[in-house]
């Protein structure tokens, strides 16, 4: 029979008390410690999550009957996971992996020597749409040659919310979404090429309105990735699929995909009519096809208990694929630290 999978969480802020209730309420999971640098704050959270407050975060990489440490505190301390991994702890690690790029690769290079699972916090890798765009593709015989992703967001003065240049103590974009929506199409198309990053428009009081990312894939597939932060009449996250025979689009208010072919040809206009005219004159018949819809449905976005899930599996099946790991949090990571860069030197950047 297999044992339930004791658990400790570094960290006692929001995000670390998401975790625990996502541990508790999971039937394979028991959260045993916590570790907090305010002390004050986790021993409140000790007593709330009914587990042990440990000052001493050593003593927990050093227990042995731990079988997994969630880290869900600010990046800066994330580079403490090194020690953990090379005492053989299990890990799941929230994004990014580290502000710091030069900690980010110790990290990576930690696990991946020690052999150790190391799960990440990007639940939005299990969005449920992510496999399925592969299917549709292949059932329609599509070929995808570019992807628009579009996060519209209020204005707001929050600089570090949106700048890619500017790097700041809490990670600016890199926190604010880039890294999960990098992670989203590499699922889909494997890993990048290059990219080239801009920050394209400041308003009045200097504030960053909005910023652009565009990421070359194999078979000359190209993403752009637009944050705009003064939109007035529209909030929320799109992502559309241009293919040669019309879109898929994925409306993340409504949670929907919808796989439209001609999606262009609404009705029929005075330029078809003139093609059609044009097409008659030469001998040949001119087939007009109306815009369609071939399919639309509903999709889940992904949460924590999808990670717990997968690393449940792959704690008793280090061969399972799905589990969001080490490698896409590094690759995602990775690709935000090159986008600094390539603002910086106003060129496409090799990843």
């Amino acid at each position: 029979m297999k044992k339930r999978i004791s658990t400790a969480i570094i960290g006692s802020g929001f995000q670390a008390n998401n975790w625990a209730n996502a541990l508790k309420n999971h039937k394979n999971y028991d959260l045993k410690k916590i570790n907090s640098s305010n002390k004050e704050r986790g021993v409140k959270f000790a007593a709330e999550h009914n587990c042990q407050f440990e000052i001493d975060e050593y003593k927990i990489a050093n227990d042995k009957d731990i079988d997994l440490v969630v880290f869900s505190t600010s990046p800066d301390r994330q580079k403490k996971s090194i020690d953990f991994a090379n005492k053989k702890k299990n890990l799941i690690l929230e994004k990014p992996l580290s502000l710091d790029e030069n900690f980010n690769s110790q990290i990576y290079d930690t696990c991946k020597k020690n052999n150790i699972i190391c799960g990440a916090g990007l639940n939005r890798h299990y969005d449920t749409f992510i496999p399925k765009i592969a299917s549709l593709l292949e059932k329609y015989n599509w070929k995808c040659n570019l992807v628009d992703v579009k996060s519209f967001f209020k204005k707001t003065n929050e600089l570090n919310n949106f700048s890619l240049a500017k790097k700041k103590i809490h990670g600016d974009l890199i926190i604010s979404g880039l890294v999960h929506k990098f992670d989203q199409i590499n699922a889909i198309f494997g890993k990048p090429k290059k990219l080239i990053a801009k920050e394209l428009n400041y308003d009045k009081n200097n504030i960053l309105t909005q910023s652009q990312v565009t990421v070359e894939y194999e078979n000359n597939l190209i993403a752009n990735f637009m944050f705009k932060n003064d939109s007035k009449n529209l909030e929320g996250e799109e992502i559309i699929f241009y293919c040669e025979e019309g879109i898929i689009h994925v409306n993340f208010n409504l949670e929907t995909v919808n796989v439209i072919k001609n999606y262009l040809n609404k009705k029929i206009s005075r330029s078809i009519l003139s093609r059609f005219k044009a097409e008659i004159l030469q001998g040949r018949i001119f087939k007009f096809e109306k815009k369609k819809f071939l399919e639309n449905f509903n999709f889940r976005v992904g949460g924590q208990k999808d990670i717990l899930d997968a690393f449940y599996d792959a704690f008793y099946n280090k061969d399972v694929k799905n589990l969001v790991n080490i490698e896409h949090n590094f690759l995602s990571t990775k690709m935000a630290f090159t986008c600094y860069k390539s603002i910086q030197s106003e060129k496409w950047i090799s990843i």
